[in-house]
């Protein structure tokens, strides 16, 4: 995958097993996902943080890849820094713009290129955003600042070590804290991708019923899909959307359901996108995400509509 040439489309199975997932929305899809996303989150110690799980050859990631570098990619999820850094420092914005956490990011990147995933798309500091996530940007502007200037000297680390060739993506998630994007935005420099994860779920407007109208009602809130684009476009970066999917009508809040409207909405986004890098179906079957499957027959015939 190259930033800005692809419409790349992902899929998250789970982080593990994964393998049997995979196949059951292959063989859903008729598509054959040469793009996977995982997830190294909720990471307490800083040496667990800098040598991610799934670099053992245990969990199936490295074989994957190794089996077609040319063609596969993974997509990893990586918290900013480790939890326990959070927790234990109310500062830890502050220090890690000083640059005190670089050795761990360039014991990261090490790690990932040993494993072989030095050309990986790093979702570093995910729904930064959110205010339920461990690395959040914080409430004040200059808590704002000083994540940008982490993302920042986290980039510069990685990049550093010989045989990295991460893309990085600034991932924000639709309608979250409804900050400034330019507060915490790190630069173009540090960027390669500008993502947001785009549900069917979460923002201010209530859904109304699955018509023609529902990708519209979601993606043109204040703090949503198109606001990002249109951000992206200003700093001119591709597009990524590194998380979305239908969810269940009874869920908190409620999504749509299996919703064709939302799923081809969000083709017909891709589609029109003239830079856009890749899309990622959330298909971990839970937290009232609906899967790729015959249980959601529209959502799935709309997806092999969109990127089929």
């Amino acid at each position: 995958m190259t930033a800005g040439d692809s419409k790349t489309p992902c899929i998250y199975v789970g982080s593990y097993p994964w393998q049997s997932q995979l196949t059951t929305a292959e063989q859903a899809t008729g598509l054959t996902f040469d793009c996977i996303e995982t997830f190294s989150t909720g990471i307490a110690l800083w040496s667990d943080w800098a040598d991610p799980w799934l670099t053992q050859a245990s969990y199936g990631y490295t074989n994957w890849l190794a089996a077609d570098p040319a063609r596969r990619t993974l997509v990893l999820t990586q918290d900013l820094v480790a939890t326990g850094q959070t927790t234990s420092d109310s500062s830890w914005r502050g220090h890690c713009a000083q640059g005190q956490f670089t050795s761990y990011a360039t014991l990261l990147a090490q790690h990932l290129i040993s494993a072989g995933f030095g050309n990986s798309v790093i979702r570093l500091g995910a729904e930064m955003n959110g205010s339920w996530v461990s690395d959040y940007i914080g409430t004040s502007t200059g808590e704002q600042h000083n994540w940008a200037l982490c993302f920042e000297a986290t980039v510069k680390a990685m990049r550093a070590v010989a045989g990295a060739h991460f893309l990085f993506d600034w991932n924000v998630v639709a309608c979250g804290d409804a900050s400034p994007l330019a507060n915490y935005y790190p630069g173009d420099a540090y960027v390669n991708i500008i993502g947001v994860d785009a549900y069917d779920t979460g923002c201010p407007l209530a859904p109304p019923p699955a018509s023609a109208t529902t990708f519209a009602s979601v993606a043109n809130n204040p703090e949503g899909l198109l606001a990002v684009s249109a951000f992206a476009q200003q700093n001119a970066e591709p597009m990524s959307i590194p998380e979305w999917a239908t969810s269940a009508t009874n869920g908190s809040p409620p999504g749509y359901g299996d919703d064709p409207f939302y799923v081809a909405g969000i083709g017909r986004y891709v589609a029109s996108s003239s830079d856009f890098s890749f899309q990622s179906w959330f298909d971990a079957g839970d937290k009232g995400v609906l899967q790729l499957n015959s249980g959601n027959p529209f959502s799935l015939q709309a997806y092999v509509n969109a990127f089929g």
